[in-house]
């Protein structure tokens, strides 16, 4: 084996030629005209890496909205004890035709948008948490779903849609019925702070 000595980095490398083979790049003597491009374009390289891998996060809210503040479901109940809001969630499908007419309703709507940002918002589409733990099956594995929290991320069964009954309680078809579940919720926070 061939011994060499060469100084790389102000380090003095005495090793056998066939263990170190390090590529240098001819940056010596280069003006800093021709070596920021390369730091520009390696930098934008890992600002689209990050980028794309949060586009996976549903960061458009899956059709509900970009408005809102979704938050995922695994940060959501410390980020509820935190700023002390009660959390609700929406259970749906990709493939569901009613959570599909109910997209739209959720992202058009002022009201809705108004009122939740005294939530902590959480979309948990197909098989994200909490959509397949069992104690949001509450009446039934039906979808879509809206389930209350309050802020110590207990269930809170008693904040039902009242417009349907007994049947399909958590099913939420229209604004009026969100909002008014909403402040029910809302009240009930306001009642319980106040005792």
């Amino acid at each position: 084996k061939q011994w060499y000595q060469r100084r790389v980095r102000g380090y003095l490398i005495d090793r056998p030629s066939t263990l170190y083979i390090i590529p240098q790049l001819p940056t010596a003597g280069l003006p800093n005209a021709l070596l920021l491009p390369n730091m520009k374009w390696l930098l934008s390289f890992f600002i689209s890496i990050i980028v794309i891998s949060l586009s996976s996060a549903k960061l458009d809210g899956g059709g509900f909205g970009e408005a809102y503040h979704w938050v995922p479901w695994e940060s959501a109940k410390s980020v509820a004890k935190v700023e002390g809001k009660p959390i609700m969630v929406i259970l749906h499908k990709t493939w569901c035709g009613a959570c599909k007419r109910l997209k739209p309703v959720v992202a058009n709507s002022h009201e809705i948008l108004q009122l939740s940002r005294e939530f902590v918002m959480v979309n948990a589409e197909d098989d994200e948490a909490p959509a397949e733990n069992a104690e949001f099956s509450i009446d039934g594995g039906y979808i879509p779903r809206i389930i209350f929290l309050d802020s110590d991320g207990n269930i809170r069964p008693e904040y039902t849609n009242v417009a349907r009954g007994e049947k399909y309680k958590y099913f939420y078809p229209s604004v009026d019925e969100i909002t008014r579940s909403m402040n029910n919720v809302l009240q009930g926070v306001a009642i319980k702070t106040e005792l």
